[in-house]
């Protein structure tokens, strides 16, 4: 939409005059400018996520300066909500006991922080090396029991392993769970 712009007598600002050969244009500028933004200022509230004024525009003489304030909306909305399965993994050999036991203080603080994103499930297992009585285990199968979760993890037990190589890939091609949104075959 475009405002038609009424001859103005007189300058529309203060201060020195416009540069030579701006000074027409910039005054119809300036009102168009104004005009636009009385129109805008005259709607309704600003819509949700926002900047106004939206554009502004000026000429303004050299070595002089201008203060444009703007309001910045931002609506927060329905929280985003999300369908999350995790799968707490863990190489469970006697060199990892410091992380074992770090997951399952913090298992807690974990659970809630990531169910806070939505719908949430959570398993449980691990892996040790190839040559022990088991390469990969699952402790608890994805559920929503908060009290599971934490009773699989407290399963976890830094013992064995050595010199032969952890079930690490292995453990990583297992989980074959029924994740949210995965087809059913």
């Amino acid at each position: 939409m475009s405002l038609p712009c009424p001859p103005r007598p007189g300058p529309l600002r203060s201060g020195p005059p416009p540069l030579p050969g701006r000074g027409a244009r910039a005054t119809a500028r300036g009102l168009a400018a104004a005009l636009v933004l009385a129109v805008l200022g005259t709607a309704a509230p600003a819509p949700a996520d926002s900047i106004a004024p939206e554009v502004f525009e000026t000429v303004l003489p050299l070595e002089e300066t201008t203060v444009v304030r703007k309001t910045v909306t931002v609506e927060a909305g329905p929280p985003v909500r999300a369908n999350v399965d995790v799968l707490f993994l863990s190489d469970t050999t006697g060199s990892m006991g410091s992380v074992i036991a770090q997951v399952q203080r913090n298992a807690r603080r974990i659970l809630q922080q990531v169910a806070a994103f939505g719908d949430a499930r959570f398993g449980v297992a691990e892996y040790r090396d190839h040559t022990e009585g088991y390469a990969y285990r699952v402790n608890t199968p994805l559920t929503r029991d908060e009290a599971a979760v934490i009773r699989g993890l407290n399963q976890w037990r830094a013992n064995g392993g050595g010199d032969t190589p952890e079930a690490n890939l292995y453990g990583l091609s297992q989980p074959r769970p029924a994740w949210h949104g995965a087809p059913s075959r």
